[in-house]
């Protein structure tokens, strides 16, 4: 039975037909990278940490372990290869946003990106022209637009 949910404006969650989870890989197993980690494996509903790479074997182990993650790598390239992996969340140093950006849509697959996505306007460009080129979505958080509204002048009384 389908229940309308009138504050939400929507049929329940109950009713919403379950797709299969969303397979993610994680590229840099650093601070914010362990945040993202924990966060994929536990709470996400819909998406499940699959594969961990980072530069440094041992940490991308060590994360791995922690979370019951099966496929670690130590390129991304290699994690961009696996068949498992729908999506990827890139926490790298901002260096490397831009080349990993590109590389994961010529490789098919949703790329989240920690800001910022390039150090100049010219590789942010050609990150976001190869995402385009692959077909893929651009798409920003909700709290940026917020923040452009709020600078806007206010007109009226």
């Amino acid at each position: 039975m389908r229940r309308w949910c009138g504050w939400r404006g929507r049929w329940s969650r109950a009713d919403w037909p379950v797709a299969e989870a969303l397979g993610v890989g994680l590229v840099g197993a650093g601070k914010i990278g362990r945040v993202h980690a924990r966060n994929l494996a536990r709470r996400l509903d819909g998406a499940r940490l699959v594969a961990v790479a980072d530069t440094v074997p041992a940490v991308a182990e060590e994360v791995a372990g922690q979370l019951g993650v099966g496929a670690v790598y130590h390129t991304p390239g290699e994690l961009l290869a696996d068949d498992a992996v729908d999506a990827v969340v890139i926490a790298t140093p901002a260096t490397t946003h831009a080349e990993l950006v590109s590389a994961a849509a010529a490789a098919r697959r949703q790329v989240f990106c920690e800001k910022p996505i390039a150090l100049d306007l010219a590789a942010a460009d050609a990150a976001l022209a190869a995402v385009t080129r692959a077909g893929r979505s651009r798409s920003w958080p909700g709290g940026s637009c917020r923040s452009r509204r709020a600078r806007r002048p206010r007109t009226g009384g």
